[in-house]
């Protein structure tokens, strides 16, 4: 098998990662392969993560000048062990990006919030990294659009705000979706509100 290559990632690009089980060379693998090599590489940076197999797929991908990695415990397969095992090989894999990886951020958040914290999450990519990363403490309430999917959600956080007896709120938005109601920042000033905006700035609309 041809040498896995490293390629460093950099700033100005949105980075993609494709998580694959095994790294033959079959169905799913070839889909990955086709996603990574027709993607516009002026607008995006790839990362292909794989785990066991004969590796075909790394050598077609480090053909084609693409970033691979090969996971050491990701395995098809049901064990407890071994996913938590792949997990922590994943997790090493962005936690230092620079910038931080909207993954990462989630999850250290989450850690940092209190129970007494009211969560509000806007639609878009936001949404959907905030919703597999955050871990719910006991006593906070954690809202989204509910699959309405309207853009400028963010705003309800006001609401929420004033429901809970203007405990604390996180507010989690994309750069998108704040411009949908920016101009409630003058109303959060106004009522010297504690909510907490923290916006996921991917230069466009990502995912709507």
């Amino acid at each position: 098998m041809a040498e896995i290559t490293n390629i460093k990632m950099t700033e100005k690009k949105r980075k993609i990662i494709y998580l694959v089980t095994q790294s033959e060379w079959g169905g799913a693998q070839e889909y990955v392969y086709n996603l990574a090599v027709n993607l516009d590489k002026n607008q995006f940076e790839i990362l292909v993560l794989a785990g066991q197999g004969d590796g075909q797929l790394f050598d077609k991908l480090n053909q084609a000048g693409m970033a691979c990695r090969k996971l050491k415990y990701l395995k098809r397969s049901v064990s407890p062990l071994a996913d938590f095992l792949a997990l922590k090989e994943i997790v090493s894999t962005y936690k230092k990006e620079n910038p931080v990886n909207s993954y990462f951020f989630t999850d250290q958040l989450s850690k940092l919030a209190s129970p007494t914290d009211m969560i509000l999450v806007d639609t878009g990519s936001c949404f959907h990294v905030a919703a597999q990363t955050w871990k719910v403490k006991k006593g906070q309430r954690f809202l989204t659009t509910g699959g309405i999917s309207s853009m400028g959600y963010w705003a309800a956080g006001i609401g929420a705000c004033a429901a809970n007896n203007r405990k604390r709120t996180i507010v989690i938005t994309g750069d998108g979706s704040l411009q949908m109601n920016i101009q409630e920042f003058a109303t959060i000033k106004h009522n010297n509100l504690p909510i907490k905006i923290f916006i996921f700035n991917n230069n466009g609309y990502l995912l709507i």
